[in-house]
């Protein structure tokens, strides 16, 4: 793509797209450390804390009630260390066929939580599809 390793970009059918050319990156010992302090969680965060994460990510102060309205809509797996919250995955489950990862948002300063955390969520996106795919099984 000719742009820096990592970089991701919308493309006009909306799907994004990323250079690949990075060479794997070693982790420091601090994050390894921090690595094995990572939590994840399923449907635990709260409004204020993804209003947190949100602003840590650069976007404008939202309503913690209405996060919190927002977020009971969706499965969310969150990655804490400790009691901060540094990334959230939210999955749409419509309960009959679609279930979908709809937004994601990891804090700036813990880049190397994105992949356990795609991970868990996919996870977390499987169980989710196969309960799905059981509950429209039986109501034929």
């Amino acid at each position: 793509t000719g742009l820096p390793p990592g970089i991701l970009l919308h493309n006009p059918a909306g799907m994004l797209t990323a250079s690949t050319s990075a060479k794997k990156r070693i982790p420091t010992p601090e994050e390894e450390a921090e690595r094995a302090r990572l939590v994840f969680d399923v449907d635990v965060v709260d409004g204020a804390a993804y209003d947190s994460l949100l602003q840590r990510s650069g976007a404008a102060p939202s309503d913690p009630l209405a996060l919190d309205a927002a977020l009971r809509t969706t499965t969310n797996v969150s990655a804490r260390l400790g009691d901060r919250v540094v990334g959230v995955i939210r999955i749409f489950n419509d309960q009959a066929r679609c279930v979908a990862i709809v937004e994601e948002m990891t804090d700036p300063r813990f880049p190397w939580v994105r992949s356990p955390l795609r991970a868990a969520a996919k996870q977390r996106q499987r169980t989710l599809s196969s309960a799905a795919a059981a509950a429209a099984l039986t109501q034929e």
